[in-house]
């Protein structure tokens, strides 16, 4: 047996706006067919509808996915960072992940707290392993004295809520102190945004992407892209 991990990525600055999406998904090969890591059969499998559909086909499982969203008018000066995303993930599916890629996992006994959190560090390290088999190198807090620290080169969420991190993390069943809180604000932070609240208006004094001076694409130029696929 062994994964095959795909990821797809592309993010464009443009005047006033930001083109962001990204898909990435992994498939368990049980029994590997005649043509097992060729990428134009990897292809024919994908979904070819956006972020949220690529990895829900022909055995597939989406890890996560994110895009900024330009309907209903959300495009030019009055562009919002309405962002969608979503942690797919789960927890037999992060035991077949580190099964397929170490060998068993025994699960201990509740009640011996220090087995049962390197057990949950175990299950992290494996879809740690995901991410970096396709370039990525997201550090994912497993107690509440860590911290998450996202990919410095690529972007999985499109504000300040680490909701990835928190989602591996979730799925494989850590949950720390500080997670609630951290949920509730960047829910709050999506509402804000998509109404809004966080955007001048355009006669309102600011730079040209809506007043985010301190943001990390604010450097960038119209038509700048940075697009990756990547198979492994």
């Amino acid at each position: 047996m062994y994964i095959d991990v795909h990821f797809k990525y592309h993010c464009r600055a443009r005047m006033s706006e930001i083109e962001w999406f990204y898909s990435l998904g992994y498939k368990i090969q049980r029994r590997p067919p005649a043509m097992a890591g060729d990428v134009c059969a990897i292809d024919d499998e994908l979904g070819q509808g956006g972020p949220k559909d690529m990895h829900a086909h022909n055995g597939w499982q989406s890890l996560c996915w994110g895009y900024y969203d330009d309907s209903n008018g959300n495009y030019g000066r009055n562009w919002r960072r309405v962002e969608r995303g979503q942690v797919g993930l789960f927890e037999e599916g992060a035991v077949d992940v580190y099964e397929t890629l170490f060998g068993d996992l025994e699960k201990p006994a509740p009640t011996d707290a220090e087995a049962m959190l390197a057990y949950r560090r175990s299950l992290v390290r494996g879809i740690r392993v995901l991410l970096a088999a396709v370039g990525l190198s997201y550090k994912v807090a497993c107690t509440d004295d860590e911290i998450d620290e996202e990919p410095r080169d690529l972007m999985l969420e499109g504000l300040s809520d680490r909701w990835v991190g928190r989602g591996i993390r979730n799925a494989c069943g850590l949950r720390l102190t500080k997670d609630a809180e951290k949920e509730r604000k960047g829910a709050q932070q999506r509402l804000e945004e998509a109404k809004g609240y966080n955007h001048l208006s355009d006669d309102s004094e600011g730079d040209e992407h809506g007043g985010y001076e301190d943001d990390e694409f604010s450097d960038q130029g119209e038509g700048e892209e940075m697009a990756y696929e990547s198979y492994y």
